[in-house]
Parts: C-alpha cells; sequence; structure tokens
C-alpha cells in the first residue's frame, strides 16, 4: 500500500508513482523474458500441430499396404439394378456372371375374417409350427381377437409376427405373417383349432380332385435322351427304358393343405435269362436269346441283339444272376414317379413304389410327407431301369374332406427365392442370398431379365485413396513452408491454386490447417530439423520401388504422381515448392492394366514373408512414425520436452527477478519513507524557530 506524503507532494514529489517509475525500469527484463516463454510455447505449438499432420500422412500412407487397403476391395455391379443388387467381399473372384431374378421369396400370409372387436372367442391352447419350429400358444381364458393378436405376439414371436388391422370403426382383421420365406415355412397348427376356425383363420380342407391327363402326348414334354421310347395313349403312359416325360399341372396344389397324390404303376421286365445254379465263382455258358426289342439287363451290362453265348457270373450267395431291375437311389424301384417344384427350378421329390412285375399297383402318397417340394408345379415321370418298360396310369391329386385344416384367407403363398446363375437354377427360401457365389451377397428384389454381374477391384475407392495420400502430403509440406519462410500473398495463392480437387477429408481440416500456418508462419525460419524432414520425403517420394511390372512401374511419377509436369520449367518447379500434382488420367491407365503392381510400389513384402517391407507408404509409414512416437524416441516429443526445459529454466529466472524487484521496492519505500520522517523533523523545526523569532 503507498504511503502518503503530503508534504512531499505539496512540494511537487509523488513519492508513490516514483517508486513505481523505477520498479517499471527494473521489470524491462521480465517482459523480455515473458515474450521468450510466448514463443517457446508457440513453437510447442508449431510442433504439436506438425506432429497432428504427420501422423494423418502416416495414417494415410499406412491404410495403403494394411488389410484395409483399397487394392483388395471388391465391388459387385448388378447390370440391373432393379431387378438385383450384390455387395462383395475380398474373398469374392473377378469377373462376369450371368445373373437371373425368376422368382422372389415370399413369407407365408394368412389372415382372419373380418369380426366384431368384442367378440369373444373360446378358450384352449394351441400350435404354431413354421419349418421345424413349433410353439405353443396358451388362450385359456379366451378373449376377443385383439386378446388372441397378444397372445400369439409373446409366444410366437420365434414363427409367426401378428398384426390388427381395424378394418371398420367396428370390426378388425387378424394378419398372420411367417418370420421367414420360402416353401418351407409354411404355417401349421394343431392343438385346440376350434378358436382359429371361429376367428376365420382357418377353415376345413374342401373335397377336391384334380387328375393328370394321360390321353395324349401333346401336353407331356419330352426330356429323354435319343432312342428313349415313350407314348401316352388310352390313358396310360408308357415309358421305355431311359425315357424321361414332363407334364405341367393346370395349378398348384399346397403340400401343407392336406392333399394326396395317387398313380396306379406297372413294371414289367421285358426277358428272364436261363441259367443253371452252380457253385459260387463259377461261370457257366449259357444260351439267351434276345431279339432287337428285348434287352437283357446283367448287373452293369446291357445286351442287345441276337442269340448270343455269354459268360454269365455267379454270385456269392450260391445263385444264379437274374435280370431284375436295377434300383433308383433313395427308392424301392428303378421306375420313379417325381414331383416338380414351381418356376423353371428343378426340385424333385422321389415318390418310391414297391417293385412287383407286371402287377398294376396303387400308390397313394400325402404330399406333407415331401420335404422337398411344397407346390408341385410339374409331374416328371422317369424310367431308370435299363431292362423294365413302366407304365402310369390314373395319376391324381386329391383332397378329401378330412384332409386337414387350412388357411381361410391366405393373402401371400410362401415362396422360394428362384435365381439362375450362370445357366445354373437355384432356390433359397429368403431374397437375401450370400453362399450362390463365394464372397458375394445378392439382394433380390423383383424378377428380371438375365444380366451381368460384373465382380472388379474398386478402381474408383483406390484413386481416392492415393488422391488423399496425395493432399496429406501437400498439407504437411505447405505447413512446414509457411513456418519455415514467410510467404508472400502470392506464393500462398499459388500453392493453394496446386491443390485440385479436394476430398472431404482434407476439407474438414482446411479451416484449422490455414488458421495454424496464418499463427505460426515465419515462426521457424531456417530451421534445420524440418528441412532434413522435408528432404527425406521428397526422397521418399522420388525413390525407385520394386514392382511385377519391373522399369514399366518403379517409380511414383509413372502413376502419374510428381512434383511438376512433364517439360515443366525449373521456375515452376521452384514455386510448387516441393508440392505434389496428380495425373488422375495417368493413374487410371496404370491401375486398369495392372493393379497388383500399383499395389505393389505403395506396399510390397519382398522377402515372402507376408509382411510389408517395401514401398512408398511403408517408408512414409515409418518416416511418419519415428517422428511422431512419445517419449524419447520421437524427434518431436524430444524437441517438445526441450522447449519444456528452456521454459521451466526461464520461469525460474523470472521468479528470482521478481523477488528481486519485489526487494528493491521494500527498499524504496523504507527509504523514501525515512526520508519523510526526516522532512517533517525539519519542517517542525522551522515552525519553532519561526514562532520564537516573533
Amino acid at each position: 500500500m503507498a504511503i502518503p506524503m503530503p508534504g512531499l507532494a505539496v512540494q511537487g514529489l509523488d513519492i508513490n508513482k516514483t517508486i513505481e517509475k523505477l520498479v517499471t525500469v527494473k521489470r524491462e527484463p521480465l517482459k523480455r523474458m515473458e515474450s521468450e516463454i510466448e514463443e517457446l510455447n508457440l513453437q510447442k505449438d508449431i510442433w504439436a500441430a506438425l506432429r497432428q499432420r504427420l501422423v494423418t500422412l502416416g495414417n494415410l500412407a499406412k491404410r495403403m499396404y494394411d488389410y484395409t487397403n483399397p487394392f483388395g476391395v471388391l465391388i459387385a455391379e448388378s447390370g440391373d439394378k432393379e431387378s438385383f443388387t450384390a455387395t462383395a467381399e475380398r474373398k469374392a473372384k473377378k469377373g462376369q456372371r450371368r445373373v437371373q431374378v425368376m422368382q422372389i421369396a415370399s413369407a407365408h400370409r394368412i389372415a382372419s375374417d373380418s369380426i366384431k372387436k368384442e367378440q369373444k372367442l373360446p378358450g384352449g391352447i394351441f400350435y404354431i409350427e413354421m419349418g421345424s419350429k413349433k410353439v405353443r400358444v396358451d388362450f385359456s381364458s379366451g378373449g376377443t381377437l385383439a386378446d388372441l393378436s397378444s397372445r400369439i405376439e409373446v409366444a410366437g414371436r420365434e414363427v409367426v409376427r401378428p398384426s390388427l388391422t381395424h378394418d371398420t370403426t367396428e370390426t378388425s382383421i387378424l394378419v398372420l405373417d411367417a418370420v421367414k420365406g420360402g416353401t418351407g415355412n409354411v404355417l401349421r397348427f394343431s392343438g385346440d383349432v376350434r378358436i382359429l376356425k371361429e376367428a376365420g383363420l382357418l377353415t376345413e380342407g374342401r373335397a377336391e380332385e384334380m387328375r393328370v391327363p394321360l390321353d395324349g402326348p401333346s401336353s407331356w414334354t419330352t426330356l429323354s435322351p435319343a432312342g428313349a421310347v415313350w407314348s401316352v395313349r388310352d390313358g396310360m403312359a408308357a415309358l421305355a427304358p431311359g425315357a424321361r416325360i414332363e407334364y405341367g399341372l393346370p395349378r398348384a396344389v399346397t403340400a401343407a393343405a392336406g392333399w394326396t397324390f395317387g398313380f396306379s404303376l406297372m413294371i414289367e421286365t421285358n426277358s428272364r435269362p436261363r441259367t443253371n445254379q452252380t457253385a459260387v465263382g463259377q461261370t457257366v455258358r449259357t444260351n439267351i436269346l434276345i431279339g432287337p426289342d428285348d434287352p437283357l439287363k446283367i448287373e452293369d451290362l446291357t445286351i442287345f441283339g441276337p442269340r448270343l453265348v455269354a459268360g454269365i457270373p455267379v454270385d456269392k450267395t450260391n445263385r444264379a444272376v437274374t435280370n431284375a431291375p436295377a434300383r433308383a437311389a433313395g427308392t424301392n424301384s428303378s421306375a420313379v414317379v417325381r414331383l416338380v417344384e414351381g418356376g423353371d427350378v428343378r426340385t424333385e421329390t422321389a415318390v418310391p413304389a414297391a417293385f412287383r412285375h407286371g402287377v398294376w399297383q396303387d400308390i397313394s402318397l400325402p404330399l406333407t410327407q415331401l420335404a422337398n417340394v411344397q407346390a408341385p408345379a410339374r409331374v416328371l415321370l422317369v424310367n431308370e431301369n435299363t431292362a423294365a418298360r413302366v407304365t402310369v396310369k390314373d395319376m391324381v391329386f386329391r383332397l378329401s374332406k378330412d384332409g386337414g385344416l387350412v388357411a381361410k384367407n391366405e393373402l401371400v403363398a410362401p415362396r422360394d427365392a428362384i435365381v439362375s446363375i450362370d445357366g445354373v437354377r437355384i432356390t433359397r427360401p429368403d431374397n437375401a442370398i450370400s453362399d450362390a457365389i463365394e464372397g458375394v451377397a445378392l439382394r433380390l428384389i423383383k424378377p428380371g431379365k438375365e444380366t451381368m454381374l460384373d465382380i472388379r477391384h474398386d478402381v474408383d475407392l483406390v484413386s481416392k485413396y492415393i488422391l488423399e495420400l496425395v493432399e496429406g502430403y501437400n498439407q504437411t509440406l505447405l505447413y512446414m513452408n509457411a513456418v519455415t519462410k514467410n510467404l508472400t500473398r502470392e506464393e500462398r495463392q499459388k500453392l493453394e491454386s496446386d491443390q485440385k480437387n479436394k476430398t472431404d477429408l482434407m476439407k474438414a481440416l482446411e479451416d484449422k490447417d490455414k488458421a495454424d500456418e496464418e499463427k505460426h508462419k515465419g515462426r521457424l525460419p531456417g530451421d534445420m530439423t524440418i528441412s532434413q524432414l522435408k528432404s527425406s520425403l521428397g526422397v521418399i517420394m522420388m525413390s525407385p520401388y520394386k514392382t511385377r511390372l519391373e522399369r514399366e512401374l518403379t517409380l511414383l511419377m509413372q502413376l502419374g504422381i510428381s512434383t511438376g509436369k512433364v517439360g515443366a520449367t525449373w521456375a515452376d518447379l521452384k514455386n510448387s515448392a516441393g508440392m505434389l500434382e496428380l495425373d488422375t488420367s495417368v493413374l487410371k491407365s496404370m491401375i486398369e492394366k495392372d493393379i497388383l503392381a500399383v499395389a505393389q510400389i505403395f506396399g510390397n513384402d519382398l522377402n515372402g514373408d507376408f509382411v510389408v517391407d517395401h514401398g512408398a507408404c511403408f517408408r512414409l509409414y515409418e518416416l511418419t512414425r519415428i517422428w511422431t512416437q512419445p517419449g524419447n524416441s520421437g524427434v518431436i516429443a524430444v524437441k517438445v520436452r526441450s522447449l519444456d526445459r528452456v521454459i521451466v529454466e526461464k520461469r525460474k529466472s523470472i521468479d528470482r527477478v521478481e523477488m528481486s524487484i519485489k526487494a528493491y521496492e521494500d527498499r524504496l519505500r523504507a527509504q523514501f519513507g525515512s526520508m519523510e520522517t526526516r522532512v517533517r523533523e525539519y519542517q517542525e523545526r522551522g515552525r519553532w524557530l519561526n514562532r520564537q523569532g516573533q
């Protein structure tokens, strides 16, 4: 606190101001020291900003050769995006595939009748099945349609999704959607289904019959090899060995609806060899008469022609071999009737028949027993026995009154997706297919014409990554040029004009970069450490690298990456300040020519240990890592730590000077205080003397 000295002040001397002026003079060195600390902190900010740019540059470089590199990225482009789209993983194989969406998968959807909201439904327990899943719904207490919807939603979420729609102000409709599509996921119900019948979801299967006409060949399609004879007349279809014919049903029937499939079948062998029983392992010579239409089947041997003497081996059961017909795989007969799924996909299920020579046999089979066919659209007759003739009659699909409950209001029938890939037709239960083409996921939208699926490298992504690398390099170099040299306005405009086609990645940093450059411009003129870094970066970008194209591609400039165009003057190169330019046309042409070689120039494994150890980006990342590592190993960290030590020492010096100035100020105040006391004493004595003289 200032000590007032009115006496001296009256005489024109302000002690407080005098002391402040004297102390201010003493503080001049402190101002210089504080200014030096501010400059040191600014240098720390510069090194931090440079580190940030080097880290960004290093990351841009590393992603050019690590497991996320763009050279392994593939795209799958559909020739008809309205029909299907596709995505590709890295493991996909390049090339073109012919794809046609023939049918879209759909999930089974049924609806109830429109019933009053307040109508009470009876209670009970029922089951809902879809595919291999079965859920129990406890509706013991009964309730409204809304209550039923709630119970199904809680208990049946694994198989069905219920939804309630108020079609009028007084009535509602319950819709049930199977959670999965495909013909194998039909909604089925069991248990106390009277609840569902009263709600109008189910109804009794109606008596119905659909016969397969066998009155002429015009409705049948031959699939037989040449020479396989078949005929359709008098309500019967006769097939010689090897014959295959197919008939399209007038409409599909659903396995879940309680249909049965029936037919009559007769198998007739053409001849029986005359053999003698003999010892095991012996061979007999038997005269066998074989006519032109009377082939003989002996194990894997089929014989056609006139009288023949043949050696017939005897089996291990001590019986002579006969010409019993061969059995078809998965059946007990080589004479087979098959059902074929809808569309053009050959999803076939064999219908077995017991073999009895020359006797008509009646076959009846519930469609629910056929696992692979849920909605047959064609009947296929096949004779796989090379020694027997097959005759079929009375083919019929039949639905009896007690054939089971069916959906009363089927809104959407369950269907499989059908896709043709390079002529091979496949089926899947849904429209997202990821297991048909290795590494490619298809998303089906609607049926369409055959088109090409092009699986190729993502050239645009490669170009984008390289452009961002060039921009990251230029941003780093631009900053180093700014802090080491006072740039003129013209120089700054030239540097900015050299950066074309900015990407979003770089645009996000530009505002901060410009602010930093303006604030830090010229703060480290001629800094040798930064000059060394600039030189190292230039060497990396101009050095040759090994690739599979050898001399045709060893330098980045052969990819269109250079410090100037061919034929540029020295002045142009000097003004560019080491900035890179990218000729995208040259880059894309090299990518299309050999993308693997382009990848190798950025990062390559020369010693075959599956670890990148060569390439421009490999060296660039290693350089930035040396500069940006924390602790004692990073160049920038060492620089910042050195600046911190200088700042600490300067603050200590400031503290010492502050203490010295405080002591100096205290001495001044003490001295001026003593002087004031003496002056007052002199003034008192003067006034006393004046009084004595009076």
